[in-house]
């Protein structure tokens, strides 16, 4: 009888090949994009940090199980980090602006294309993907290899800055740059990744009603 990280291996395994899949074909339409994107991202990070060893290996190496007393704490945690996140973008955006970059139109005509289904996605099943590989697993991996939590922020808020040069804003690129430090910080500081993942829902819905209804 097959012990469960064997049964959970080979699960994890056709999840990673629909994840290189959309890396090596990704669909032109906006709302397929966000979904794979975010399917991608989560199922690749569950594989890589599963390291052979089934599902709650992944799950813990990613800081995805915490105890169901701390849930509640983490949450509130992640609203407050949202909080913050939105002073840091407001700051550096001005920051920015007194550089005379100021692009941000380009992401908003980008948004003002999606469906309710691609709103949807963007702050539910995008985040989760996005914090599993960049502040989950990647953050983790970098800081290993490097010896040092900050540079391992560093390069993986770097990398989850590029993923945003789809929208063609270089504020947004910068922006994204400096709003992953933070949630690398919040990471580390809880111990889990609950604060990052609600912090970035929030951030993404807040930012989408702004651009769509302001």
């Amino acid at each position: 009888m097959q012990s469960e990280s064997v049964r959970d291996r080979h699960l994890l395994y056709p999840l990673f090949l629909l994840a290189a899949a959309f890396f090596f074909f990704p669909p032109k339409n906006i709302e397929l994009s966000l979904l794979y994107h975010g399917l991608a991202f989560l199922f690749l990070s569950l594989f890589l940090s599963s390291q052979g060893k089934g599902m709650a290996h992944a799950l813990g190496y990613l800081r995805l199980a915490p105890e169901k007393r701390k849930l509640p704490f983490l949450v509130l945690a992640g609203i407050l980090t949202a909080a913050f996140s939105f002073a840091l973008s407001f700051l550096f955006s001005a920051f920015l602006q007194s550089f005379g970059i100021n692009d941000a139109s380009a992401v908003q005509d980008k948004i003002k294309h999606l469906s309710f289904f691609g709103v949807v996605l963007a702050f539910t099943l995008a985040p989760l993907g996005e914090e599993a590989f960049f502040r989950g697993y990647l953050l983790r991996k970098l800081a290993d290899k490097t010896g040092s939590f900050f540079l391992g922020a560093i390069l993986s808020s770097m990398l989850f800055g590029a993923v945003h040069f789809a929208y063609g804003s270089v504020a947004e690129i910068a922006v994204a740059f400096a709003i992953g430090i933070f949630l690398c910080l919040a990471t580390r500081l809880f111990n889990s990744l609950v604060p990052a993942i609600v912090a970035h829902s929030i951030f993404n819905l807040a930012s989408l009603l702004l651009m769509l209804y302001l």
